[in-house]
């Protein structure tokens, strides 16, 4: 029986049609390789953390810096404010005195004035062209609004760079967007795709297919598919050309943004590849369905009905040789009465005979039953281990995108950090500018209230000694 089920005699399946465990080895290759492929993600994962904790600890350290310049700033105001109020006090002291010598200054300042027009003076000062001076403070003017012009010009390119990049993400976004609508619609008629090849066989009743594709459907979905990979492919190129063609991003951002493209390459690629496999699956299962038949269906019939079946072929059959034994028995029992005990005994032999291939027949049909129902039963385990294996799959590629999108979301994460590191080393420079600033025009008021003092001193002296 052996023989038959393997040389294909009877119309019974060949082994050609058995699904080999090489597929199952490379599918845990596979699988394999994406387990190592995610642990080195996950160690590159904690090390942009370590990095993150490390650019933490330096903000925290700057803002503490920061914090102390400005307790030290809030110092020095509250001490120009005292200088400030000391010297109110000295000059309010002695407010009489202060005020007599204001107007005696002034009142010197008039006299020499009237004295001075009441002299002659011979060297008139001419009349002069003051054009020169009026070109030179408008062209001074032009290159303040040059300046200026140019600065803002610096600020909008900053702007529009910083525009830039925020464009390149939402392009990025809309990309993938188009990509998983493409995967959403191939995994969603997989299973209704594969069951149009005639071979399919359910693992659970959650994968009972409602419908199965005619060719018309199948031609369509694969000529979908095959111009959405298309258009997502021009679309991951035109944005390679634009980010190769743009000067104006920074290094960061340029590698930032090339990451997102590979990532981006890749997940079509996966996507790509999970469609050829659903097309290889329909291929295979549709040429084992031409070679098998209607095998499929023999197997999933009931095993009462072709018992029965073969129960009547069994009766036929021990009914045609009773009849061809019987004319016998009468003859031999025409030719010769002595013959009877003989003869009985013959027919006892006879009917043993009849009884012995009865049963043989009615054990072949049982030991085909038992072979094709162990044969089903490794078809659907086999089947079932592939289903568990492609679910394992699918459980990966959601890990991966969530992989992305965690590592897109560290790297702005990391973007921001780093931008508020540079906001308060900037802020920090500008803090210590004020600060000397302060100093120095406290240093610089100090001796102007000297000198205010010392002219007022020398201006009472003047007067006391110029009157009579």
């Amino acid at each position: 029986m052996e023989n038959n089920l393997e040389t294909g005699n009877g119309g019974a399946p060949t082994t050609a049609g058995r699904p080999s465990n090489k597929r199952l080895q490379q599918t845990q290759a596979q699988v394999d390789e994406v387990v190592g492929i995610m642990k080195v993600n996950v160690e590159k994962v904690l090390e942009r953390d370590q990095k993150l904790s490390q650019l933490d600890d330096r903000a925290d350290a700057l803002q503490e810096g920061a914090s102390q310049f400005e307790k030290s700033a809030a110092t020095l105001k509250q001490i120009v404010k005292l200088i400030f109020y000391i010297l109110a006090c000295l000059c309010t002291l002695p407010r009489y005195c202060f005020y007599h010598s204001v107007l005696f200054f002034f009142s010197l300042l008039h006299i020499i004035h009237e004295r001075k027009k009441m002299t002659y003076n011979p060297n008139v000062i001419p009349v002069t062209d003051n054009t020169h001076l009026f070109k030179a403070r408008i062209k001074m003017i032009r290159a303040k609004d040059k300046e200026d012009s140019e600065k803002e010009k610096g600020e909008k390119t900053n702007n529009s760079k910083n525009n830039k990049l925020s464009l390149y993400i939402n392009e990025a976004k809309e990309i993938l967007k188009h990509i998983t609508l493409l995967k959403t619609l191939a995994l969603n008629n997989r299973y209704s795709y594969i069951a149009s090849s005639g071979f399919y066989f359910p693992v659970s009743g959650k994968d009972v297919v409602k419908m199965s594709f005619d060719e018309k459907q199948r031609k369509k979905l694969d000529a979908a598919s095959d111009d959405g990979l298309e258009d997502c492919q021009k679309l991951i190129e035109n944005f390679g050309k634009q980010i190769n063609a743009d000067s104006f991003l920074k290094n960061i951002e340029k590698e930032m943004i090339e990451n997102i493209f590979v990532s981006m390459d890749s997940y079509l690629n996966t996507v790509r590849r999970e469609i050829m496999e659903m097309r290889e699956k329909y291929n295979e299962k549709a040429k084992r369905a031409k070679f098998l038949g209607c095998y499929s269906n023999f197997v999933k019939m009931d095993q009462d009905g072709y018992r029965k079946a073969f129960k009547d072929i069994n009766e036929k059959y021990s009914q045609s040789d009773n009849i061809l034994i019987v004319p016998e028995n009468k003859i031999r029992f025409r030719k010769t009465a002595k013959e009877d005990k003989p003869l009985k005994k013959n027919n006892y032999y006879l009917d043993e005979d009849n009884k012995v291939e009865d049963e043989e027949n009615s054990e072949i049909p049982q030991q085909v039953l038992k072979e094709q129902e162990k044969f089903y039963q490794k078809l659907t385990n086999k089947n079932e281990e592939i289903e568990v294996l492609s679910r394992q799959f699918a459980e990966i590629e959601k890990l991966q995108h969530k992989f992305l999108e965690k590592a897109l979301e560290q790297e702005k994460n990391i973007e921001v950090i780093h931008e508020k590191v540079e906001l308060t080393e900037v802020n920090l420079k500008v803090a210590n500018n004020f600060i000397k600033n302060a100093l120095e025009n406290t240093a610089t008021k100090r001796v102007i209230y000297m000198f205010c003092i010392i002219v007022l001193t020398l201006s009472l002296l003047f007067l006391d000694w110029y009157n009579p």
